[in-house]
């Protein structure tokens, strides 16, 4: 029951020395799908901070951060999009 809470948690470290230490056999099955769970709310979670720090920047006139998003995206850069020159066109 503790393993399982430190899994959900996503403290997959601390859970496994707590297995260790408890002497209890763990199932990777369990552990396997809150971890794939928790890297994609993760990553979720990092591109969400990326958006806000993108729109904070843009609501205060600077396009810099937004820029170098469009340009590391490969849809825009690929596509002959306008989307690019026009925030450069702003920014000046």
């Amino acid at each position: 029951m503790i393993s399982e809470h430190l899994i959900r948690e996503g403290k997959f470290e601390l859970e496994e020395i707590f297995n260790e230490e408890a002497g209890i056999l763990a199932t990777t099955e369990f552990r396997n799908a809150f971890q794939k769970l928790h890297q994609v709310i993760q990553n979720r979670f990092f591109h969400l901070k990326i958006c806000k720090k993108i729109l904070k920047s843009i609501k205060n006139r600077d396009l810099g951060p937004a820029i170098e998003w469009v340009q590391n995206k490969e849809e825009f850069r690929f596509n002959d999009s306008k989307l690019l020159f026009g925030m450069h066109k702003l920014q000046v």
